[in-house]
């Protein structure tokens, strides 16, 4: 979608991002970071809730960086009033590492998706877990689709408090 509006000088026009392509920055991110070493490590995760008209959806990825924390790389979406946060933080102790807003320039939101992936990449430990150290997949466990899909959603990392307001501009 996009909104445009004419001063006395110039028509400039303000472009929407859709989740859709929210997703895509975030992939790329992923991409970014993951490397031979690394591969499958990365988990990627999407989430959504809120009320009707002031909904938010989430894309992310996140990396265990002890056996009590993990690493996460979120873009956080809202449709009402259309603004996007990008942020990077650790779970245990809860640190917010990165934190930007966007709500204009689809470029600007890229550049601020590439410092996050820097941010995130060097503040992952050197050695990952090893496979196995950690297990959040429910493959073989005997659950029913509903009990796979909650405990699924409850193992999703916690996003520390957000205000919008308080987040830097990309």
């Amino acid at each position: 979608m996009f909104g445009c509006w004419r001063d006395k000088k110039t028509v400039a026009c303000k472009a929407r991002i859709s989740f859709t392509n929210l997703e895509k920055v975030v992939l790329r991110s992923r991409k970014s970071i993951e490397s031979s070493p690394r591969d499958g490590e990365l988990k990627a995760y999407t989430r959504e809730g809120g009320q009707n008209g002031r909904g938010w959806r989430v894309a992310g990825f996140y990396a265990y960086d002890s056996a009590q924390s993990r690493l996460v790389f979120e873009a956080l979406h809202y449709e009402t009033p259309s603004l996007c946060l990008i942020r990077v933080y650790r779970e245990n102790p809860m640190a917010v590492l990165f934190a930007k807003k966007w709500s204009g320039n689809i470029a600007k939101f890229e550049i601020a998706a590439v410092e996050a992936a820097s941010v995130f990449r060097a503040a992952l430990p050197t050695a990952y877990l090893p496979d196995g150290t950690v297990d959040d997949s429910l493959e073989d466990m005997p659950l029913s689709q509903e009990d796979r899909e909650l405990i699924s959603a409850a193992l999703l990392p916690i996003p520390p408090p957000c205000n919008p307001d308080a987040i830097e501009e990309a």
